[in-house]
């Protein structure tokens, strides 16, 4: 019987970020702030509420202090923070959850990385969640997908719907679902950044996955050729062309995409305080109209500020 319990989630940090030019030349994507806090702390607040036990974050070594810093704090700041009676701040280094940044890195891509990580720990089942993929619903995304691995034992794809209208489908994955008789979602097509073709369904991946217990055997047995890096996505196609991969739909969840430019702008409208969005509408409105009014004949009393 596969093992269906899921204690160990994989946060890969990894990547240069390059999709989002200037932003991430000196600070790592995981770490850029959406709200009150950065990627990384959003993606390990999910795998809490998720309930599992262990984080392992993966980092090119050069990164490796940053990221520890940020989970377990540095003698001098945290002084200061003390003293200033700000040592609320520090409550998240107090949770029993266990969070390890590891000094690995693959250029062969993700996959490999982590099968390495797996395979070294003999780590059996286990979630991955890819930070720059901020995701938001009522019950952690994660979760739901666990729920789903625990009922089938099945690699799990979490599934959501692509808005089309405002996402480039060449940076999406996109999976055409069927269901079973008993309610199970699966899928035995991928299609990976479609390029000129059209998109197979509106489901699109969300940097979400349960792997099994084989994952390392099939990153090693899958086929590289033409891959200039093995991606998740390369690993999940594998599995569904093997037998099919689960899916979790997500159609409730929210979905901000902060590896683009444009998707991290929308993430942090979203996680914006209201009173603070209000006041930045309201300024960029009457400057649109003053503008306006500079620009036209009509006399000022036709022109309102909204």
């Amino acid at each position: 019987m596969t093992n269906t319990y899921i204690d160990t989630v994989v946060i890969p940090v990894g990547g240069y970020g390059t999709r989002m030019g200037e932003t991430t030349k000196a600070v790592p994507k995981a770490l850029l702030p959406v709200g009150d806090k950065p990627l990384i702390v959003h993606a390990v607040d999910e795998a809490r509420a998720s309930g599992v036990r262990k984080v392992i974050i993966p980092c090119r070594p050069d990164d490796v202090d940053l990221f520890r810093k940020q989970f377990y704090g540095h003698e001098g700041r945290d002084k200061i923070m003390l003293q200033n009676g700000r040592d609320h701040l520090m409550e998240n280094r107090k949770d029993t959850i266990d969070i390890e940044v590891v000094p690995i890195y693959d250029k062969e891509g993700p996959a490999s990385t982590i099968a390495k990580l797996v395979k070294e720990r003999d780590i059996g089942a286990f979630g991955v969640i890819l930070p720059d993929d901020l995701m938001v619903d009522s019950t952690p995304v994660l979760k739901q997908m666990i729920l789903s691995f625990e009922k089938t034992g099945m690699t799990i794809v979490g599934a959501r719907l692509a808005s089309l209208d405002v996402e480039n489908p060449n940076n999406v994955t996109f999976v055409k679902t069927q269901t079973l008789d008993d309610g199970t979602h699966i899928t035995n097509t991928i299609q990976i950044k479609p390029e000129d073709e059209s998109p197979v369904s509106q489901n699109a991946t969300c940097g979400r996955y349960i792997f099994d217990a084989d994952f390392a055997d099939v990153v090693e047995s899958c086929d590289k050729t033409g891959l200039k890096e093995v991606s998740l996505s390369a690993i999940v196609r594998h599995y569904a062309h093997d037998g099919g991969v689960g899916v979790t739909p997500l159609n409730d969840a929210k979905f901000y995409d902060c590896g683009d430019p444009a998707g991290y702008m929308r993430a942090q409208a979203a996680f914006m305080p209201a009173n603070i969005l209000v006041e930045a509408f309201a300024k960029v409105a009457e400057t649109q109209v003053i503008v306006q009014f500079n620009q036209s004949e009509v006399s000022p009393s036709e022109h309102y500020i909204l």
